[in-house]
Formats: structure tokens, sequence, C-alpha cells
């Protein structure tokens, strides 16, 4: 597990990282907890691999953030006016990196066919022999297998990106990036010896939803799933019939999907099912996409983000339902995420991420106290997501309280500030107040006052839902 530490990335608010990028030792230690990938061989130097060289953008992070609030500050007098794929598109595309990446792929011999840019140049993806690659980024690969998932990947412990490219690339995926994450439910013990229930129905009577039929069909929708986890078609129509809903199909998967895994393992698909039915239920007749990624990549995050950045028409929202410590993630990962998902809203878009299932300390202190502290969850922490808690009480028909596992709840809804992402300018003000006045706060040098106030920005029954 990761010892959970106080002193992490903050000093990054104030001095740029350096070119070499690690991942973190718990990887090759085998002490992670979150993957059972372990070290087996040597990549072979022919073997043919895939990364995606990630550029600047015309410094887009910088300003991303003002162009965001201009357009969804109600006070704004460019409130709602959001940008088009194309309109992205001539913000980002940064041609003097793309030309200065492919001269650097020249000089080692990389094709052109052998790499494509994205449509509106976010990135670069590059095939090469793992030599190559070798050469290119100062790297070593190696052959990583996990038994659980019955996959291999070649990673290296760390690359460089040469001094002369650093201002044209901003970080490389594909050769350091391990699955650092978990999905936040567990199928197994759902039916935990509690009072009640949650139900479609107790959502709608505790936030006087109506049981409405009419979602418009240009307010499409998604789910982000990954770690192999696969929905049931059959379950999800059994789902509606048990709890007199509209009937109605997933529009359209991408990525992977292996309904037939429910049956051998209902865990392949928990946290799927679980996802599909409950988005479905709460917005009936809204068409609905699964964005699966593949359990043999690495950062399923940044992959997810890379299509959707390539997408001219994805889904306006977005679910997440897993997350990782931020202790364990690579910065420039991280940073990247949070600048495509500020990229996301300009054009309108909307992405709710699980603020996580074990309170502040986060899944590594599952079943290991001294693990217990302050640790920050990804992407819950990224300024430009809206994070969701959970609560428990209405099942039982007590009043509605923070679900905590000590209360009886299957999960401690998670919480706690960012120490990489200081606080937004729309958080300022109640983290202020917030630090003034809540009581039996801990003493404020265990944890970055500072920092994002990630977890959560509201909150949703949820407990024990069936």
């Amino acid at each position: 597990m990761f010892k959970v530490t106080s002193v992490l990335l903050f000093a990054l608010f104030c001095v740029a990282f350096s070119a070499t990028h690690k991942a973190h030792p718990c990887n090759f230690q085998e002490t992670c907890g979150l993957h059972d990938f372990k070290r087996v061989a040597q990549a072979d130097s022919d073997r043919i691999h895939t990364v995606k060289l990630h550029l600047r953008q015309n410094n887009f992070g910088a300003s991303c953030p003002s162009l965001l609030d201009a357009v969804s500050n109600p006070a704004s007098p460019s409130y709602g006016e959001h940008y088009s794929f194309e309109q992205i598109g001539e913000l980002t595309w940064d041609q003097e990196a793309i030309d200065a990446v492919h001269l650097f792929l020249r000089q080692h011999n990389v094709a052109k066919y052998q790499s494509k840019v994205a449509p509106n140049g976010e990135y670069i993806t590059v095939k090469a022999p793992i030599s190559t690659l070798e050469k290119m980024f100062s790297a070593e690969f190696h052959v990583f297998k996990s038994e659980s998932q019955s996959t291999q990947i070649v990673r290296s412990e760390s690359y460089t990106i040469p001094s002369h490219m650093e201002s044209y690339i901003d970080l490389v995926h594909g050769i350091h990036n391990f699955p650092l994450y978990n999905k936040h439910s567990k199928i197994a013990g759902l039916v935990k010896a509690v009072d009640g229930s949650v139900t479609p129905q107790l959502i709608w009577k505790t936030y006087n939803m109506p049981n409405s039929t009419d979602a418009t069909p240009l307010a499409d929708q998604a789910v982000f799933e990954g770690l192999g986890q696969s929905y049931s078609p059959a379950d999800l129509k059994q789902f509606q019939k048990t709890y007199k809903l509209h009937e109605q199909d997933i529009k359209k998967v991408i990525g992977p999907n292996s309904p037939n895994s429910c049956a051998s393992d209902p865990n392949d698909c928990g946290e799927a099912n679980l996802d599909v039915q409950y988005i479905m239920a709460l917005a009936q007749t809204a068409p609905t996409v699964f964005w699966s990624i593949a359990n043999e990549d690495g950062d399923i995050f940044l992959d997810f983000i890379e299509a959707v950045a390539k997408d001219s028409k994805p889904p306006q929202v977005f679910s997440i339902s897993y997350g990782g410590p931020e202790e364990g993630q690579d910065v420039a990962d991280m940073i990247r995420f949070n600048t495509e998902v500020c990229k996301m809203g300009l054009r309108g878009l909307t992405v709710f991420v699980s603020s996580g299932d074990d309170g502040v300390a986060g899944s590594q202190a599952r079943g290991n106290p001294s693990a217990c502290g302050f640790s920050p969850q990804y992407p819950a922490n990224c300024p430009y997501v809206t994070t969701v808690g959970a609560t428990m009480g209405p099942e039982s028909g007590n009043p509605e309280v923070v679900c905590q596992s000590d209360l009886g709840s299957l999960i401690t809804s998670g919480g706690g500030f960012s120490n990489l992402f200081p606080t937004p300018a729309y958080q300022k003000t109640l983290v202020t107040t917030y630090l003034k006045t809540a009581s039996n706060l801990p003493p404020t040098s265990m944890f970055n006052t500072t920092g994002r106030y990630a977890h959560p920005s509201f909150l949703l029954v949820t407990s024990s839902v069936f």
C-alpha cells in the first residue's frame, strides 16, 4: 500500500517539474495494492509500441481557466457562449510544436506514417520499436504481467524528455503509466444488513424528483468504465422492469464490453451495472453511452481524455466512479487531465466524479490502519470536475447524513483537500468560511488548507443501492 505522507507535491506550485518523469516506486516493489503487474522480462527491442506525445497547445493550460470562467459564470456577459470543436482547435493547434516533434521523430528514423496528430493538435500518436523509444526518451522497457487481468504491458520506470523538446512536449503517455486506480464499489456485499435499500423511487422521493420520461434527446450522457468492467444488457432490462422504468437500451458502446463475464464473476460487472442502471433511471430516455477503456492501458483517465478530445460530438455529461491516490500519480498527467477537463467545460460538457469510498484516508487504508491519514483522490481533486459524495439515512427512514462505515454504511464518503491543485476562485469564499466555522476539524497542519477542496461538491443518497 502507499504510505500516506503530509509532504507531497505542493512545492510544484512554485517550481517547474523536471523533464524526467518517474513512476511511483510501489509499481516495482509490488506494494501499490491497486494492481498486480509484476516485471517478468526485458522487452524485445523490435517490439512495436504506441505512445502519445502530449504537446504544449500554445500553453493553453494557462489561458483556459479565465476562458472557462467567462462562459460558465452566470455573472459573465459571455455566460453560455460555449466553444465549438473547431473553435477549440483554433486555440490549441500549435504548428511550431507539431513541426518540432515531426523533426524530432525524423531524426530518430520514425516515418511520418508512423505518427498521427490529434484533430485539434493535443497530442501525436507514435508507433515505433521499443529500441527507438528507449533512445528517444532515455527509457528502459520491461514486460509486466497481471495475473488477475490476464494481460501484459511494457513499461519503463522512468523517461526523460530531451531538453531541446521540453518547450514542445509536456508528457509522454504510454511509457511509465500503471493503473493506480480502483472502482468505487464492489457488488459482493452490496446487500448489507441495514434497514432499507436505495431504489430509484427512494431517490425521487428524497429529492422531490419527478418520475420523468421526457428527457430531450439532445441531452446525452455517458458512464466511464475501466479496469475490465462490463455491463449486462439483460441485467439492465431486468432492473428497468423491476422498478417500472422506461425500458431503454444503451445507445452506443465505445470500447470493450463482455456481458458474458457477469455470470461467471459478478464483480466483473458490479460497478458498470450500477453506473448504467442508475444514470438511466434518473435521466430516463436520455441517450446513454457506455464508454469503456481497455484494461491493459496504464492511465485510464488519460486514455479517456484523449478520446474525448478528438471526438467532435461527445456526450454532454460524463459520470466517473473510479479514482486513485493523488500521491501515486504522475504530476504532468494530472495537470494535463485537468486542462482537458477545462477544455470540455468550454465546450459545454460536464464531468461528475465520485469522491471515493474511504473517507479522507483513501483506499490505501483499507485493512491497513497504519496507512490512515489525508490522501486526496484523483481525478476528484481536479478543479474542473464536479465531485459527488454519498449519503445515508433516507433508506432507513432517518435524516440524511454523510455515509460512514461506523454508522452501518458499506462506505465512508471521500473527502479532502488537494496537495497539487490550489483552491480555485469559485471555492475560496466557501473554503475560508468552512475552515473558520466548522467544528471538530483536525489540526490544519495535517492537510493542505490552500488546496482544491475536492471532496465533495455535493452528495447523493447511495448507501445500500440495489
